[in-house]
């Protein structure tokens, strides 16, 4: 299993959903890869909802020494759920996420372009990190420990 390093840049800040205009939280990150600079994340999720939901848009590629992503950068867009026996993660097409074209992140793959990507099996992988490491997320959602 690769290692990354998560840098969580904002933990929990007050929003609105997205999809239902109720309260919710986000929080950004930083991810890296034997000490470069490999992907960025932006989630949002909310206790209004029924279901514990966390969205990500997670850009992986490279990244300038300004923190500017370079052109071959990609981004996924990833639902997290809470299954109360498993958690679970989702491809989601562009129009479901708060981030389907970001400066920072650029423009989001839509779903089947997602699931063909090489580089997908790298976003589940930086994910998972986010949600064991992301304070915020870990505690809303019931992840196992490591």
């Amino acid at each position: 299993m690769t290692c990354y390093e998560i840098e969580v840049g904002e933990d929990e800040r007050a929003s609105l959903c997205h999809c239902c205009g109720q309260e919710s939280s986000v929080g950004h990150g930083f991810v890296y890869k034997g000490g470069t600079a490999r992907a960025i994340y932006g989630a949002a999720w909310s206790v209004m909802h029924s279901r514990p939901t966390v969205n990500f848009a997670l850009a992986i590629g490279d990244w300038d020494d300004d923190g500017r992503r370079k052109d071959h950068t990609v981004c996924f867009g990833i639902r997290v759920h809470d299954d109360g026996d498993d958690v679970t993660f989702h491809v989601i097409d562009p129009e479901e996420s708060p981030w389907p074209n970001s400066d920072l992140m650029g423009t989001m793959l839509c779903r089947s372009e997602s699931l063909s990507h090489p580089l997908l099996k790298e976003a589940f992988s930086i994910i998972e990190n986010v949600v064991r490491h992301h304070p915020s997320i870990h505690n809303y959602l019931s992840f196992p420990p490591q």
